[in-house]
């Protein structure tokens, strides 16, 4: 029924307050129609054997969980998925990047001492320095296999008879940004070089922008970033970069991993990564405490179990080990056999009392040479003992002919480094040896590349 028609005389009217006026004078009652009630209707009746359905929820009140599901014997109840044990897959490229003292020595250190961190374990490490540090000393105590210290980039760097890619490798390279940022042989390592050649690669520096030349950011697999109070800008721009709407994010991730002192923050750049994993703080020392795993020292190791060399070919047991090869006990150059060693001593160590630079025998029998007179340097006698049949006489004069090339053109170096020293008050024997050592660098770099 309409609600402007009166329920008892069914007159209509315009509006409905007119005809509740009429209602309520002409036939004195207040309400004209009964009030609905909102209650929930009764419910039907049940059927024997069946449980009553539930009461209704009122509003605003969350479901109830659903019923667990019957219990089955040959079904075994889904368990937590636990993340799995962080591993670092060879080969990769890394940069540790951070200030000075913020603990990234300690940090590849403590990688290297547990191999179960990086698989397939590394057979052979190399590390390149810039300057020796103390802890060296207990990296090559602690560390398996042994590491070899390089001071600098070797020049055969990207032959593989230094990298041999049958072997699993890893090159560590120390404090060395402005070399290794001009280098594109660093640079190729860190694009195809790594992959092809059985190598990883860590990088460790104090900038992680030091360098114009973007590719070895780009193409590194893990970045390990130490707090940097004084520079956060380098920071902020990584985060821009990954998370260019979740800047936020990513720098609340630096600062709940950097906190605590020489903490550093990991990011996994593997594509195959999840995102949930893809940013870890303080990585190693988790893993570690949940094994309560403790790092060797020097005097946990046994010397007998670890005396062999830092790597074996197994498959072609002819091959010499670095270890077992002979050096040069002046230069330390390592050579192939000790055939080469002694030809190596007789006609071209830049060490070798034949490229010293002697003084005339007028100016040793003066005391006090007011001026040193021209000075020699000593020739080579052509003749050799060196009776083995497989000597190249041709070999031994085009040595001697590159190396006289080069002694000539350290001739004006040396003498104005022997000037120095004798004006600084250094004695004439001392001035000899000391411009002997800092011009020897120089005829060997000479000769090596007239040779090559």
């Amino acid at each position: 029924m309409d609600d402007k028609t009166c329920p008892v005389c069914k007159l209509q009217f315009s509006r409905k307050d007119v005809m509740m006026r009429h209602h309520r004078n002409k036939h004195g009652i207040t309400e004209p129609y009964p009030l609905t009630s909102h209650a929930e209707p009764p419910p039907p009746p049940q059927r024997e054997g069946t449980s009553p359905p539930p009461p209704p929820q009122k509003e605003g009140t969350a479901p109830p969980p659903p019923p667990p599901p019957p219990h089955d014997e040959d079904t075994a109840a889904p368990q937590k998925e636990e993340t799995e044990h962080l591993v670092f897959k060879h080969p990769f490229t890394m940069t540790v990047s951070g200030p000075t003292s913020c603990g990234k020595t300690f940090f590849v250190k403590q990688l290297l001492q547990n191999s179960r961190f990086i698989q397939p374990t590394i057979q052979r490490i190399i590390w390149l320095y810039r300057r020796w540090q103390p802890l060296y000393d207990d990296i090559q105590k602690t560390v398996r296999p042994y590491v070899e210290f390089i001071q600098g980039i070797p020049v055969d760097l990207e032959k593989d008879s230094f990298i041999d890619p049958s072997v699993r490798n890893m090159i560590v390279l120390d404090d060395l940004m402005s070399t290794s940022a001009k280098d594109p042989r660093i640079t190729d390592l860190f694009t195809e070089g790594s992959h092809h050649r059985n190598l990883s690669v860590v990088v460790l520096n104090q900038n992680l922008y030091f360098s114009k030349d973007p590719t070895q950011r780009r193409n590194c697999h893990y970045l390990v970033l130490f707090n940097n109070p004084v520079d956060k800008q380098q920071i902020m721009t990584l985060g821009r970069q990954m998370y260019p709407g979740k800047v936020l994010y990513f720098l609340e991730k630096f600062e709940e991993s950097t906190s605590k002192p020489f903490g550093y923050l990991l990011v996994d750049l593997k594509p195959t990564t999840s995102e949930s994993n893809r940013l870890l703080g303080n990585v190693l020392q988790q893993q570690l405490a949940k094994t309560n795993e403790v790092i060797p020292t020097s005097n946990d190791i046994n010397t007998e179990q670890h005396s062999a060399a830092p790597y074996s070919y197994q498959d072609n047991p002819s091959k010499q080990t670095y270890e077992n090869m002979p050096s040069c006990d002046d230069c330390g150059v390592v050579l192939d056999s000790m055939h080469d060693l002694q030809r190596h001593i007789k006609h071209w160590c830049p060490e070798n009392e034949s490229f010293k630079r002697k003084r005339d025998s007028k100016d040793l029998d003066n005391e006090n040479p007011s001026k040193k007179s021209a000075s020699e340097w000593i020739e080579y006698d052509g003749g050799s003992d060196d009776s083995s049949e497989d000597v190249n006489i041709d070999d031994n004069e085009g040595y001697k002919t590159i190396l006289h090339a080069a002694i000539d053109t350290a001739k004006d170096t040396w003498d104005k480094k022997y000037d120095k020293y004798v004006k600084e008050g250094m004695n004439e024997e001392d001035a000899i040896q000391q411009s002997n050592q800092k011009i020897s660098p120089l005829v060997q770099r000479q000769f090596f590349k007239t040779l090559y």
